[in-house]
């Protein structure tokens, strides 16, 4: 019986055992042994996000058997996406913050994590736990329809502008979490109403000035005129024009002690026509509500 080789590759380890030859002439089967030997199996590096598993393989080859174990990698659950879509108002009690958010579309979500603070980027403390499936809702934690899920913080909150601030993270059944949603605090009050406005001659032919005192709150963004042809009808956005005097020009001007010239044409100079309505848009997006109509008059 010839001399045969086993070896063993295992992550990177080679194990050989050779068993002794029952004829005094080796020299065929060494030789054969010699050119058979197969290069060791690299070792993997597994994640720890990763699990592994071996998988072996056994190849005979004249008198050499080899067999090759190589790790295969296969990766964990991924842990849930960023939580979405996060509303936050003032409640319908004293003290009391209403949040709302879109329920994530991964389908092994368990709960989600609401987190406050009392300022924009403070330290935050957990505020709640709130379930994701819609049939564990209740008490404070409601379904809102639309894949959407809202909760009231009654913990006695400042209800101040800017502040009471919200994160909220989603964590799945196996408890690995997903990362913190972007801040969302309370909104500042919208502007308030738009004063003085005046609607007259331009200075050139069929143009109309429409005039308007600055807002004095200190994040307007600009100003929305609104028109129609009649008194009382249905408004459509004519312009929008900047609240800082410096970046007016063409059509708009600052007349000075606060105040903004839009010049509108071509319309007929008829009097009770060419009603207009304008209103301030803060750097939010939030708009005041519109000033009373002024219509036309020589």
């Amino acid at each position: 019986m010839g001399s045969f080789t086993i070896r063993l590759v295992a992550a990177g380890v080679l194990l050989a055992a050779c068993a002794p030859a029952a004829s005094t002439d080796t020299s065929a089967d060494t030789s054969t042994s010699s050119a058979a030997s197969p290069s060791p199996a690299v070792a993997s590096t597994t994640a720890a996000t990763s699990t592994t598993a071996a998988v072996s393989t056994t190849t005979t080859t004249g008198a050499t058997t080899t067999t090759t174990v190589r790790p295969t990698t296969t990766a964990n659950d991924p842990p849930p996406g960023v939580v979405t879509g996060i509303v936050v108002g003032l409640g319908a009690g004293s003290g009391e913050i209403d949040i709302s958010w879109d329920r994530n579309p991964e389908p092994d979500v368990d709960r989600y994590e609401i987190w406050w603070s009392a300022t924009p980027g403070g330290s935050k403390t957990l505020v709640d736990v709130v379930p994701h499936d819609t049939a564990r809702l209740g008490g404070l934690a409601q379904d809102l329809g639309g894949g959407r899920t809202a909760y009231v913080d009654v913990n006695g909150r400042s209800q101040t502008p800017g502040g009471d601030c919200y994160e909220l993270r989603a964590v799945d059944a196996a408890s690995n979490e997903g990362p913190f949603s972007a801040e969302v605090c309370l909104p500042d009050p919208p502007p308030g109403q738009v004063a003085e406005l005046t609607v007259g001659e331009g200075g050139g032919s069929l143009e109309i000035s429409v005039v308007w005192r600055r807002n004095g709150e200190t994040d307007i963004d600009h100003y929305e005129i609104w028109y129609s042809e009649q008194p009382g009808q249905a408004k459509s956005l004519l312009v929008t024009v900047p609240h800082d005097p410096s970046q007016l020009g063409g059509r708009s001007q600052d007349l000075g002690d606060g105040r903004t010239q839009f010049i509108d044409s071509p319309r007929d100079w008829i009097a009770g026509t060419n009603c207009y309505q304008v209103a301030a848009v803060d750097a939010a997006g939030q708009a005041g509500p519109r000033s009373a109509e002024v219509c036309y008059r020589p």
